[in-house]
């Protein structure tokens, strides 16, 4: 685990280093390519880590569900900011944002192979009991199991819609405003990861009083509500 977070993270970088050479669209379509390589690298296996790491502390999975809040959390606390910066960037010193970017997530790496270092990590990957299954195994459950299928339906369709904050609200405030299109979409971003840092801690009292499938289901109702209210308003 520790050496695949490390190295997508040094993909990650390189890949947002060349974004700010970037000149042609073949340039950009491979760096695009490699930027879905590091991100399919590094997310499984970093949620799979903090499983693993929360499951030793806390079977019964208690710790594993805060972590997961946390890291949520702190993306958010990043998110409330971050925009702006990378939007005042792009339209001032469109290199250098994207070198910021790459920079970061250098930092990253150097960091998270300190503290795998530091905390043993590999020891711990080493002492964990290696997975017996094989793919054909998985596509048997994935087969066999309605549920699952069901859970993945609905997570592909919630990927999918949640895609187009990235893609196409970008492009339509873009074609609306202009320049301040993308100022407006930075602003955008920070309230949300603001609104998520101020409200996240309340919520998540508040929801532990409700299984997990209700949760989802009014989370999921709410984000549907939002899209058709940027349907409505465009």
């Amino acid at each position: 685990f520790p050496v695949t977070i490390i190295w997508s993270l040094m993909l990650w970088s390189l890949v947002f280093l060349g974004f700010s050479f970037a000149t042609t669209t073949l340039m950009y379509a491979l760096l695009m390519v490699f930027n879905g390589l590091a991100r399919a690298a590094y997310e499984p296996v970093s949620t799979a880590l903090i499983s693993d790491l929360c499951s030793i502390k806390d079977p019964e999975g208690t710790l594993q569900k805060s972590a997961f809040h946390l890291r949520y959390f702190f993306i958010n606390v990043g998110a409330a900011g971050a925009p702006l910066l990378g939007a005042s960037l792009i339209l001032n010193h469109p290199g250098q944002g994207f070198q910021v970017a790459s920079l970061v997530y250098l930092l990253s790496a150097l960091a998270f192979k300190y503290f795998a270092k530091k905390y043993e990590m590999k020891k711990f990957e080493l002492n964990q009991e290696k997975a017996k299954h094989t793919f054909k195994d998985v596509l048997k459950v994935l087969v066999r199991d309605k549920t699952l299928q069901v859970y993945l339906a609905a997570f592909f369709c919630l990927s999918l819609s949640f895609s187009q904050i990235d893609t196409t609200l970008t492009l339509f405030l873009k074609d609306l405003f202009g320049t301040e299109g993308i100022k407006l979409f930075g602003k955008l971003l920070s309230l949300n990861g603001t609104l998520v840092v101020l409200c996240t801690l309340w919520i998540l009292s508040w929801a532990k009083k409700f299984d997990l499938n209700v949760s989802c289901a009014v989370s999921a109702l709410i984000l549907s509500m939002g899209y058709f209210t940027f349907a409505a308003i465009s």
